[in-house]
């Protein structure tokens, strides 16, 4: 590992990247898989993948790793391409795996890997859309995104919060914004007409996205249970949630000499945060809800690293990734 953390090759980058997943995805083998799935609400589409997740664990974990890749790499492109930071950096990939997986790994959870992958989507749309002429079809792609996730797992209506957030951060005209809520709406009514055409009723999708969302009893599993374990994880989570504050503020700092699309980013990704801490309150919070958190904070956490270098920010890295790694172990060790 190089000295300054920003200036690691894409191949260092990608080999930690291998060794953080395998280990992550390893140690989630430990306490089985589950035999089967249940389909629960029939008005929930992403119950059905809960299902097949179920019965098909292997597949399902599978595929959550393909989608975690993706969404990093995704990610990473994005802040690339849009000079976020006054250096390239691949950074944003480790971060994203670490505080997605590592903290506490979403199992068998397919439905908050894809409910994250469609967010990453919609947030590249929307970063895509702040250019200085009208851009309908491309605001329209990033709400519509947003809006298919409630139906996987109704907790993730709160994410629709972020459509008028992005509308109003990269300065979108008031029809764009009217064509921005439309398409948030529209994978909520198209279902609805879908079930009502199958001999459903028509208000059956937003009911259980309702309940699902304001009436969702706790996870079973506490997010951070007592023991050796849950004091791993929460010590994994607090050394996380220092390096995104540090480099929130690292960010406010510099704001005065940031390029106004990488400024808007960052602002964006900042007002993501709060709403993801504001879904990590509700009782219907589950580990699947750290996959969607990663996508702004993976953003913003690079920031302290590129604009602080020395041995300081190299022992907080090193520091983060050893406590992921032991949270990771300590329930094979207990």
């Amino acid at each position: 590992m190089h000295t300054d953390v920003t200036r690691q090759t894409f191949g260092s980058i990608l080999f930690q990247f291998i060794f953080f997943a395998a280990l992550l995805w390893g140690c989630s083998l430990r306490g089985g898989v589950p035999l089967s799935g249940v389909s629960g609400d029939i008005y929930i589409p992403g119950n059905l993948v809960n299902h097949y997740s179920g019965a098909y664990p292997y597949m399902a974990l599978s595929l959550s790793l393909v989608l975690v890749f993706v969404n990093a790499f995704v990610i990473t492109r994005t802040v690339s391409r849009n000079l976020v930071y006054p250096v390239r950096s691949y950074l944003p990939c480790i971060f994203y795996l670490l505080i997605s997986c590592g903290i506490c790994f979403p199992a068998y959870d397919l439905t908050a890997i894809v409910a994250a992958y469609l967010i990453v989507c919609a947030t590249v749309a929307f970063i895509s859309s702040f250019v200085r002429t009208v851009s309908f079809g491309t605001t329209f792609r990033g709400a519509f995104f947003i809006g298919l996730t409630p139906l996987l797992e109704p907790q993730n209506a709160i994410y629709i919060l972020l459509v008028p957030i992005a509308t109003v951060v990269f300065r979108r005209c008031t029809r764009e914004t009217t064509v921005a809520v439309l398409g948030s709406l529209f994978p909520t009514l198209l279902a609805a007409y879908i079930y009502w055409t199958l001999g459903y009723g028509f208000t059956g999708v937003f009911e259980s996205v309702w309940q699902g969302f304001a009436y969702a009893a706790p996870a079973a599993t506490p997010l951070f249970p007592a023991g050796p374990a849950g004091i791993g994880k929460s010590a994994a989570a607090g050394i996380v949630a220092l390096t995104v504050v540090l480099s929130a503020f690292t960010f406010m700092a510099a704001a005065a000499d940031m390029r106004t699309r990488a400024y808007k980013i960052q602002v964006f990704a900042l007002w993501f945060l709060v709403v993801c801490a504001v879904s990590m309150a509700m009782p219907s919070r589950t580990e699947g809800n750290f996959a969607v958190m990663a996508i702004p904070a993976s953003i913003l956490a690079p920031s302290y690293f590129v604009r602080h270098r020395g041995i300081l920010p190299l022992l907080l890295y090193i520091i983060m990734c050893a406590a992921v790694v032991t949270a990771a172990l300590l329930p094979l060790l207990t």
